[in-house]
């Protein structure tokens, strides 16, 4: 229900108050109109009349990291199942072995690629929990890659990988398709 803040009544605004004299709302009119007459400019583009809400550099920009967001998981998912890292695989790394205990998937994206996605679990200690980064060639159409992990300087391969199928089944519903507002850049939010 509409209240109106100049008579107190209910059943309409300010705009359209009959207790208003004429005078008042044509002073508003011309307020109105100043304010609007005044040359909005896109905090995105930089671009003079529009705002950030209907810019469409900014639609197409989303559009297009989208885009290449699912292409990169894509790829990044067909390296996994190269690789065989996944949930289950055991890893080695010099004389350690690990285990890889979940995949957060949320923060594998075309603009992070140097994340820390997968969670190890030391197969000495199983207390402890570690972090293992991908590589920065993993996603990309790079064709000359091998599928072991460099960490630290330290080389890690799977020892017993995970299967293709396992890999998978483990993807969760709509990650391939790229829209990851959790992790979009902030300037296309």
């Amino acid at each position: 229900m509409r209240h109106c803040r100049f008579c107190g009544y209910t059943g309409h605004n300010i705009r359209t108050c009959p207790s208003r004299s004429q005078d008042s709302k044509q002073h508003d009119k011309n307020q109105y109109s100043k304010y609007r007459s005044r040359s909005r400019r896109c905090r995105y583009c930089r671009e003079n009349g529009h705002d950030r809400r209907k810019c469409e550099q900014l639609k197409q920009d989303r559009v297009k990291w989208i885009a290449d967001n699912a292409l990169y998981r894509k790829r990044f998912l067909e390296d996994m199942k190269n690789s065989g890292i996944g949930i289950g695989a055991i890893v080695q790394s010099y004389d350690s072995m690990y285990m890889v205990g979940a995949i957060e998937w949320d923060a594998i994206n075309n603009d992070n690629r140097y994340s820390y996605p997968i969670c190890t679990l030391p197969i000495e200690n199983m207390d402890e929990r570690g972090t293992i980064n991908f590589p920065s060639y993993f996603g990309t159409s790079d064709e000359n890659r091998e599928y072991y992990i460099v960490n630290g300087g330290r080389q890690i391969k799977a020892v017993n990988p995970a299967s293709a199928n396992a890999i998978e089944k483990s993807v969760p519903d709509g990650w391939l398709n790229g829209i990851s507002h959790k992790n979009m850049p902030m300037h296309l939010r």
